[in-house]
């Protein structure tokens, strides 16, 4: 009964982590990872690549560890401080009067809504599952518990994962199209004037340097017409009336150089990198052929 339970927690927490990586691989947001370190004005621009590096590997070592059927404290150490750390991350965006959501299990809405609380129950398993007797290699065992992992991972990629990224990477070539030639490999936002942070975006909008961008802005009409002056470089118009936000803050479809989709809800801090630090270092693609449908 023990070890049963045991199984069970493991597999919870290699759960949690799996598809928190495999979203991570599909929807490419290790570059959201990074923008995230970039929010917080507390670590220096050139650090927030190799600290993004190193939350993947860390998270790539606790998918590892809990996987085999190894039983000591250091997994669970790491596991815990993983989990403390985003904590402290979602605090200090609070402090900061910032929207402190997450999308770490990907579009799974209901896993991300609570994401301090989703975190500290995670520990408690974890902790619990370290206090119980380990797993072991028993083939009657071990076997069928890797295969029914696997086989929840790859339902969750099939399910949630997937599906999303052929949404958004059709949204994303239609808005373009809509747009004209010149908008042809143009970032996309959609922006709500409403929301927390827009006075900070509007900022960064107006500044030098950027390139040129497609905006669907949530706000009366003369609202907009009036962005558009201030923003002329940008595509700037309004949502139709009656049309259902899809997020609550801002949100960012752009392509890289290979034709990659990324997104991110960190708009102020792509911005604030593709201006200090240039397109270049978050591999955008403004120029050259539209991307792949």
């Amino acid at each position: 009964m023990m070890l049963a339970l045991s199984y069970l927690l493991s597999m919870i927490v290699v759960l949690i982590f799996g598809v928190s990586l495999i979203a991570s691989w599909l929807e490419d947001r290790f570059w959201s990872t990074r923008l995230q370190l970039v929010g917080l004005d507390a670590i220096p621009i050139q650090w927030t690549l190799w600290l993004t590096v190193g939350a993947a590997t860390a998270e790539t070592t606790v998918l590892a560890l809990y996987f085999m059927p190894l039983h000591n404290w250091w997994r669970a150490a790491l596991a815990s401080g993983l989990l403390l750390l985003f904590i402290v991350y979602l605090l200090m965006k609070r402090k900061n009067n910032k929207k402190s959501s997450c999308s770490c299990i990907g579009q799974v809405g209901f896993l991300n809504r609570y994401p301090i609380t989703r975190n500290l129950s995670l520990m408690v398993i974890i902790i619990a599952e370290a206090i119980l007797p380990g797993p072991s290699f028993q083939r009657g065992v071990y076997i069928p518990y890797v295969c029914i992992t696997i086989a929840i991972l790859l339902l969750f990629a099939l399910r949630f994962v997937m599906p999303q990224l052929k949404k958004d990477r059709l949204k994303l070539q239609q808005i373009r199209e809509a747009a004209g030639a010149a908008y042809a490999n143009a970032a996309y936002m959609e922006l709500d004037y409403s929301s927390a942070g827009f006075n900070e975006i509007n900022e960064w909008l107006t500044q030098p340097g950027l390139p040129p961008m497609i905006i669907e802005l949530h706000a009366p009409s003369w609202y907009v017409e009036n962005k558009r002056k201030i923003w002329p470089q940008h595509h700037a118009y309004a949502i139709p009336n009656g049309t259902q936000k899809q997020t609550s803050g801002p949100m960012l479809l752009w392509t890289t150089e290979r034709g990659k989709l990324r997104k991110t809800t960190e708009a102020e801090a792509f911005l604030k990198l593709c201006i200090l630090r240039g397109e270049r270092d978050l591999h955008v693609q403004f120029k050259g052929s539209s991307i792949d449908s």
